[in-house]
């Protein structure tokens, strides 16, 4: 049986990980369904897997109903085309 390992990261570093700012992970944090952090010692360090999966959340699914901004984007290419 293999035991599966925790990535732990903390704010700084997660930043680095998802390409953002600081101040974006820290506006992060404020959000309610944002992974919650382990505090040791007064530092966070936040799971890198949970992170993912809050992550994968905000990936559009190819079978998910276009947003109002792509069918408007959509509509103005077929306008385009037609002109």
């Amino acid at each position: 049986m293999s035991e599966q390992k925790i990535r732990w990261a903390r704010n700084a570093q997660l930043a680095k990980y998802a390409g953002v700012s600081s101040m974006t992970v820290w506006r992060w944090k404020k959000l309610p369904d944002f992974p919650k952090a382990a505090v040791i010692n007064g530092i966070e360090y936040r799971d890198l897997d949970a992170f993912d999966n809050w992550m994968s959340g905000f990936i559009p699914r190819r079978d998910a109903e276009p947003t109002r901004g792509q069918r408007a984007v959509k509509n103005l290419r077929r306008e385009a085309g037609a002109a």
